[in-house]
């Protein structure tokens, strides 16, 4: 029997290191995936958390409470010799105006006119000494003439 429970201590200890390896290799997993996904979604298939309701009873309470705060504050307004709101000044009818002429509308400006155009000629410019050579100087005449 002692066999027996040897044999079972290493094999208690033997798991107990595979659990220790199996569960660091889960940590590194959900590390990677949290890594991943930082933000999880929420699934469609997911109730939506229930708000609180309260009791018709405990709004019964809230509400007499309130009432209660509130005519206290009337009560010491009156003690006061607060008169309550102000009434409203009552409207009177507006002063006829005398009917106004509309007022004259602006003149129109005339339309620009448009700049006219250079026209152009064809063929070579005349006055624009860069486009024409200046004449050559006229070959001097010699008196003399071989004969």
């Amino acid at each position: 029997m002692t066999q027996d429970h040897e044999t079972l201590e290493m094999a208690l200890v033997g798991y107990q290191q595979q659990l220790a390896a199996v569960q660091g290799k889960i940590i590194a997993i959900e590390a990677e995936l949290a890594g991943l996904n930082p933000a999880p979604t929420k699934s469609t298939n997911a109730k939506p958390a229930n708000k609180r309701q309260m009791s018709a009873e405990g709004l019964a309470r809230i509400a007499a409470a309130q009432k209660k705060r509130w005519a206290a504050v009337r009560k010491n307004k009156m003690a006061k010799g607060w008169a309550g709101p102000a009434k409203p000044k009552p409207k009177t009818a507006p002063k006829p105006t005398k009917p106004t002429k509309p007022a004259p509308k602006p003149a129109k400006k005339p339309a620009p006119k448009p700049t006219p155009k250079p026209k152009v000629t064809k063929g070579p410019i005349i006055n624009n000494p860069v486009s024409t050579p200046a004449p050559a100087p006229a070959p001097a005449a010699t008196a003399a003439t071989a004969d």
